[in-house]
């Protein structure tokens, strides 16, 4: 009669086995940490230039000032003074008060508010200038005139910079510096 054969693991194997997944989760959950940060604020920075975008050709097709600004509500600018691009933003026609969703020019439906967006978590946007509002005329241009930079940083990472050139034309690359 043949004896039966030992099943599983010993001791010293599953030993092994550990601390081999051990040095792996060491290396492998930083890079991850580090892949999962800058992708958040990739899609942070292509949600605004694809923001941006929509404003300008808006603009263009209705032929009229489209401003995006930051909102809390979804239906109102935040006031001069408080204006925090991180807490999200609407896209509107602007008809008649530049930067100030003010009920003239409805369209047919009555809501003048194009397009919302919800604010970032964990990505921090800064302007080159402060600007309460950016709007783009029926041509495309942009308004404020001149350009403008918008960098989308998180402390520790190297962000994104969106540029609006004073033409209107949006772009969007990784800057070399780390965010503080």
């Amino acid at each position: 009669m043949v004896a039966p054969v030992a099943k599983g693991f010993t001791l010293i194997e599953l030993m092994v086995t550990l601390a081999i997944v051990g040095i792996l989760a060491m290396v492998a959950i930083p890079s991850f940490v580090d892949f999962s940060v800058n992708s958040k604020i990739t899609a942070d920075s292509t949600g605004l230039v694809a923001d941006l975008t929509f404003a300008r050709s808006e603009a263009v097709k209705r032929g009229v000032s489209v401003t995006i600004c930051p909102s809390t509500d979804n239906a109102n600018c935040l006031a001069s003074g408080s204006v925090d691009w991180n807490q999200g933003r609407i896209i509107f026609v602007d008809r008649a008060t530049r930067g100030v969703v003010d009920g003239t020019g409805a369209t047919a439906d009555g809501n003048f508010v194009l397009r919302t967006s919800s604010a970032l978590s964990g990505t921090a946007i800064s302007f080159s200038s402060a600007n309460d509002y950016l709007s783009f005329n029926s041509d495309g241009s942009g308004f404020p005139q001149g350009s403008l930079t918008m960098t989308l940083c998180k402390t520790g990472y190297t962000g994104r910079v969106v540029t609006l050139t004073p033409a209107g034309r949006v772009t969007s690359a990784r800057t070399t510096a780390v965010c503080s």
